[in-house]
């Protein structure tokens, strides 16, 4: 008995530190300090609370900058920003937009649509890409750019709970021994629930068409059609490479950088103009701050001895289900994160097989992820369009808060 007070005690200790350094990470960002700094100051400090020696801080911080997870995040960012310039200096965007525009009329409709099909894609950097995109559809409507980043965050990850090819999902899957498609249906309501969801947070006291949509009859759908192919052609490409074909997302991205590079007859002084104009120094320090932390966070094994701390005070078992995900999401902003720490434990307490409580963990979970100042996609496209970060957050809790409602409700209906 006292054997457990004591380790009940250790792991109360462990869960305040984490406390502690994460108050650190908003009060930092509250100040404007650079997100790359943050987190570098955060990292340290989490290391040195929880008695890593300096000289394993800095071991980790290498290991974290030169892990294939990290330069492959990087390189696809700074190729999706290349390829953002390219398909906007040569009009391919200029083609989506007006095509859609002329096409749906409405841009909320499609101020939404652009980030879903970006979406398709699980890469972080895709939000640098959707941004801009969502920002010229209602460049003439009267959303503030903190509207435009909720819209750009939320519907790029309505397929996070539902598609096979984000790895949280698939994970889910092996982890619990659950068919990947029967965990896919049971999560598709929140899918759904998550498009419906945004629409009064995004949309709420804006007009159906702002002053450019064009109203005149008789376009030209068929040429219209024909634009609109031809701009998301390098998109489609990308997304039939990386969902068919199978290719790593650098790998197809680099060879659509590279086709329109030669399509478009680019200069070596057109190409030294367009890093200079695309690349961006600060996002990709941003990027390295944020995985480096989440290597040192790791290393201290804190998030380990969660549920162990949470299985010691008695919480009910739907608040454990809850809120384990919550917290390892909100510290790590990443889906693979709060599936593979805390999933397994579900199997020990017996829940691996109840689709409603898991579903429950997943939504809880990617809850956490959404709202958290780790996300990079939150980040990135508040930092793109100009937005206030904190003015997003709190945007986003309501409708995730709804999410969570009726995941308890689905589960206390079947249960």
């Amino acid at each position: 008995m006292l054997n457990n007070q004591i380790r009940g005690g250790y792991f109360m200790l462990d869960f305040l530190k984490l406390v502690i350094v994460f108050l650190l990470i908003i009060v930092l960002l509250q100040r404007k300090v650079n997100l790359g700094h943050v987190m570098l100051i955060s990292a340290v400090v989490l290391g040195l609370i929880f008695g890593i020696a300096p000289w394993e801080i800095g071991k980790t911080f290498w290991k974290a900058a030169l892990s294939a997870s990290t330069v492959n995040l990087i390189v696809a960012l700074v190729l999706i920003m290349f390829l953002e310039n390219i398909m906007r200096t040569n009009l391919l965007m200029e083609k989506i937009l007006t095509s859609l525009r002329k096409l749906v009329r409405d841009y909320r409709v499609v101020a939404a649509f652009l980030p879903a099909l970006i979406g398709l894609l699980p890469s972080a950097g895709g939000a640098v890409f959707s941004a801009p995109m969502v920002a010229e559809v209602s460049r003439e409507s009267s959303l503030s750019p903190e509207k435009k980043s909720f819209i750009n965050h939320w519907y790029r990850h309505l397929w996070e709970y539902i598609f096979p090819l984000y790895p949280g999902i698939i994970l889910a899957s092996e982890i619990l021994k659950v068919p990947l498609a029967k965990l896919i249906i049971s999560q598709t309501p929140f899918a759904i629930a998550a498009a419906i969801l945004g629409i009064p947070v995004a949309y709420l006291g804006s007009s159906q068409l702002s002053k450019g949509m064009l109203k005149e009859e008789g376009n030209n759908k068929k040429g219209l059609l024909i634009d609109l192919l031809w701009g998301i052609t390098p998109i489609t490409l990308i997304i039939i490479m990386v969902l068919i074909a199978k290719l790593d997302i650098s790998l197809a991205l680099v060879l659509v950088v590279g086709g329109l590079l030669v399509l478009y007859r680019y200069s070596l002084s057109r190409i030294k103009e367009l890093v200079k104009e695309a690349f961006s120094l600060n996002i990709v320090f941003m990027v390295l701050g944020v995985m480096i932390f989440k290597e040192v966070l790791l290393s201290t094994g804190a998030v380990d001895t969660l549920p162990i701390f949470f299985n010691s005070i008695g919480l009910p078992k739907e608040l454990v289900f809850l809120l384990l995900p919550f917290i390892v999401g909100l510290i790590t902003g990443v889906t693979q994160a709060f599936v593979a720490v805390t999933f397994p434990i579900f199997l020990g307490l017996g829940g691996g097989q109840d689709l409603t409580l898991i579903a429950l963990a997943y939504v809880g979970g990617f809850a956490g992820v959404m709202v958290s100042p780790l996300h990079l996609c939150l980040v990135l496209t508040a930092q793109v369009l100009g937005a206030n970060f904190w003015r997003v957050i709190r945007m986003l809790i309501l409708p995730e808060a709804a999410l969570i409602a009726l995941a308890l409700t689905i589960h206390f209906v079947r249960s």
